[in-house]
């Protein structure tokens, strides 16, 4: 006997969206100049130009995992407030140096509100070179935790950051404390919306 699992119609349109629909997720810098101009801005011909040049879309990601893997449901359930979430994370983990200049905290309150939370982020630059991209920190984080995604999703994610952006070199690990400071990120980027 088959066992049929509902999937709610918002869950169901996320995920086909995320497999084959790019044009509403990635960041207009991958796109030749051409497809970001106004008269050629259509979805349609977005998708057909990204399914040719990337290869990462003649796969299908697995785009749920069921209740075991946290990070994958935060993941795709959030796929939109992502690019918003990345910077938060990386200012969490730059936290001590920014609490140290107050002139940018002041200019940026939900910044500072999100930096103030008393959480654990237990993340390690291994770069040399001082990093303060708080963008790149946030993707790293994310590329980090959640480095058991399935390739096919994986390359899916890099499209919706800037094109060409250095991702510099963090170790982390999916724990509980790092899904935490994820999981109130992406709050804050959804509301943020």
């Amino acid at each position: 006997m088959t066992t049929m699992y509902y999937i709610p119609s918002e869950e169901r349109n996320r995920g086909l969206n995320i497999a084959f629909n790019p044009a509403s997720y990635v960041h207009k810098s991958h796109l030749p100049s051409t497809l970001c101009e106004g008269y050629m801005h259509f979805d349609k011909f977005i998708n057909v130009w990204l399914f040719s040049q990337f290869p990462c879309f003649n796969v299908c990601p697995e785009l749920r995992s069921g209740e075991g893997d946290v990070v994958l449901n935060l993941i795709v359930d959030h796929w939109y407030d992502l690019l918003n979430a990345a910077p938060l994370l990386g200012a969490y983990l730059l936290r001590n140096k920014l609490l140290s200049s107050p002139a940018l905290l002041m200019t940026n309150g939900e910044l500072l509100s999100f930096i103030s939370l008393p959480l654990s982020l237990e993340v390690r630059i291994n770069e040399t070179r001082e990093c303060e991209d708080i963008l790149a920190l946030g993707l790293a984080i994310i590329l980090q935790i959640g480095r058991h995604l399935p390739p096919p999703l994986i390359e899916r994610l890099s499209l919706i950051f800037p094109k060409g952006r250095s991702v510099p070199d963090v170790s982390a690990e999916s724990t509980a404390a790092n899904i935490n400071v994820f999981r109130m990120a992406l709050r804050y980027a959804h509301n943020k919306l």
